[in-house]
């Protein structure tokens, strides 16, 4: 039997570490499933989905525990989650609020926000800024995607909400 588990992970930034932790998960029978990355001013993040022999578990949080100067947190995987996902661009005019207007209606919908990112960028040629957001959100089952991009389109009457 197998268990999955996420590691976050923070610290210094060094030549390997990915090999390492690769190497590590590897040697304990385990595999990655999905892995984020990121080098920032000089620090290394990672969040990692594991897929490992239960019997292996502990040994391999250890493992990943004594990563000199790196904080480790790990978080149990949850069952599969059901409903369809989509992805979403939004693009408006920008304006205080607007990513609380975004979750706040889509909480009221049920629907997870799986991954947001979001920009403001200004255009000279308007004298103004614009918001751009890229979603990947989980719906409900009983909720149709052009049923979430007309209420964000409502958001502002200048929105653009493209379905991908």
């Amino acid at each position: 039997m197998s268990v999955q588990f996420m590691v976050s992970i923070v610290g210094p930034e060094h030549q390997g570490m990915l090999k390492l932790m690769a190497e590590k998960t590897h040697s304990l029978g385990g595999r990655w499933l999905d892995s984020k990355t990121n080098h920032l001013g000089g620090q290394f993040a990672g969040l990692i989905k594991i897929d490992i022999p239960a019997e292996n578990e502990t040994q391999m949080k250890g493992e990943f525990a004594a990563l000199e100067g790196f904080n480790v947190l790990f978080s149990p995987i949850k069952d599969a989650e059901v409903g369809a996902t989509v992805n979403v661009s939004y693009d408006s005019s920008d304006r205080p609020g607007l990513v609380s207007e975004i979750t706040h209606l889509l909480t009221e919908e049920g629907v997870k926000v799986e991954h947001m990112e979001s920009h403001r960028v200004g255009v000279v040629e308007l004298g103004s800024n614009i918001f751009t957001a890229q979603m990947k959100l989980r719906l409900p089952q009983d909720v149709e995607p052009n049923t979430i991009a007309a209420k964000l389109e409502s958001l502002d009457g200048d929105a653009v909400v493209n379905l991908n």
